[in-house]
């Protein structure tokens, strides 16, 4: 049997009451059915590692001076001490009013709406407001996760994702810090003591947020108070967890997945789901969300899964420490001449003011590649100006970029050819216009499920050969 996400919550119910009925189980992305933590402690440490770990791994931005977490961390406290509001595009570019205070970063961080996205511009979008007061990376991110979090996330159809399923599950089968059989009307001062006594005695516990911050998160992320007013279970029925506290795991072959970048259901919850049953393993697979095995376009997961389900056995899991990293943007720029130039190789011409440009127009298509992941109708817009659109062919999507700017001063034009699939080749050519006039063609070649990959770039400068690389964004 296998089972992702809640699909592991229903799998453990059904090897507890159905033993005999199951040769092996696989939980993909799992959290455990008995134990569980109506506060999951375990979410707020790991994707503040998390972003600690994406910026380690990344070549753009392991040399920043600092830690990742630690600038989380100054980020809160400053918009807890001033937040503010202000317009930017959302992802399908529409341009929308957000408030940039904690609660909007903490669901930024734990909803898994733009994941991805979040992991790859966060740190950077944070030291650009920190340092420099370019506040638009930031909100943009918000206003992203706003728009997605308004379906559940990318492309998420009604017949796939229910509100009124979520919340229905989530009150007849997990645990809650209020008595599920008392009337509703008895819950709040029960939350309300619960809540005050956990900011006595553990009130770190969703660091850098407040336990006050993460209830303010919409109640599809902090839960704390989604069944406040579910109608009261009867005396008869099990509340707060489908197991039985006598409850036998049976001793089958168990694979548990879980991804180190999943806010949903952290790696932690994973290995106490494993913990669970006397013959599992789990693997927890880097660089990687929530879900490792399902539209696996790294084939590291989904080869486990199979070899498992023909011999019990998942075998080498080496390729779980061998997913690409996320490519952090290395620093948002206001200007191409903020930008740290792309690396002069044999036969190049250009000037550093020319690979600065190139560096920048690089930037402009990882971030116009990176907003498929926040966006549903094929086209949006630039961070600062210009417009992009794209279609999908199979495996891979094909952009059109006009005027795209990630800068204030270099307008990028052209096509994008990217095979999501390993090893995923993207292949660009580019007409960009940078500050004074400058013109270029480019061509941009890299493939990005490859650890540690590289951009090879050639063309012209105005006249000069242009033959540089760069770390891909």
């Amino acid at each position: 049997l296998y089972g992702d996400s809640y699909g592991t919550y229903f799998s453990q119910t059904f090897a507890v009451r159905h033993p005999e009925r199951l040769r092996a189980l696989v939980l993909d992305g799992a959290y455990p059915i008995a134990g569980l933590s109506p506060w999951y402690p375990e979410i707020a440490p790991t994707i503040r590692e998390g972003l600690r770990l994406a910026c380690q791994r990344s070549a753009a931005c392991k040399d920043v001076p600092g830690d990742a977490g630690t600038r989380l961390d100054e980020l809160v406290a400053k918009l807890r001490e001033q937040p503010f509001s202000g317009t930017a595009p959302d992802g399908e570019g529409k341009t929308t009013a957000v408030t940039a205070d904690p609660p909007s970063i903490a669901h930024l961080m734990f909803s898994n709406s733009t994941n991805l996205v979040v992991f790859r511009e966060l740190d950077s979008a944070a030291r650009a407001y920190l340092e420099n007061q370019d506040s638009l990376p930031l909100l943009r991110l918000i206003a992203e996760d706003r728009k997605a979090g308004e379906s559940g996330g990318r492309n998420v159809q009604p017949a796939i994702y229910s509100a009124a399923s979520f919340v229905s599950t989530s009150c007849a089968s997990y645990p809650q810090l209020y008595d599920m059989k008392a009337h509703p009307a008895d819950r709040e001062a029960q939350l309300q003591r619960a809540i005050a006594e956990k900011e006595r005695s553990e009130p770190t516990i969703y660091a850098p947020f407040t336990v006050r911050e993460f209830e303010a998160v919409s109640l599809e992320v902090s839960v704390l108070d989604l069944c406040l007013n579910w109608p009261q279970a009867p005396p008869q029925l099990l509340v707060g967890s489908p197991a039985a506290p006598n409850a036998v795991f049976p001793s089958i072959p168990v694979l548990v997945l879980s991804g180190d970048l999943d806010p949903l259901t952290p790696w932690p919850q994973g290995a106490a789901a494993a913990k669970e049953f006397p013959n599992a393993r789990q693997v927890i697979v880097e660089n990687t969300g929530h879900v490792s095995a399902l539209e696996d376009n790294d084939n590291c997961g989904s080869e486990m899964v199979r070899r498992f389900v023909e011999t019990l056995d998942a075998g080498n899991s080496s390729c779980a420490t061998k997913v690409a990293e996320v490519h952090v943007v290395p620093k948002f720029a206001v200007h191409a001449a903020d930008v740290a130039p792309a690396i002069a190789g044999a036969g190049n011409q250009a000037t550093d003011s020319d690979l600065r440009i190139t560096a920048a127009a690089v930037q402009t298509l990882g971030d116009a590649l990176a907003r498929w992941w926040v966006n549903d109708s094929g086209k949006g817009v630039g961070l600062r100006g210009g417009r992009f659109k794209y279609k999908t062919a199979g495996s891979h999507s094909i952009y059109k970029m006009d005027f795209l700017r990630w800068t204030d001063d270099v307008n990028v034009s052209g096509r994008a050819d990217w095979d999501y699939n390993f090893p995923g080749a993207v292949t660009a050519d580019l007409k960009v216009t940078g500050p004074s006039g400058s013109r270029g063609t480019l061509r941009i070649k890299w493939s990005c499920r490859v650890p540690g990959t590289v951009a090879q770039i050639t063309g012209k400068m105005g006249n000069k050969k242009l033959a540089p690389t760069i770390y891909a964004p």
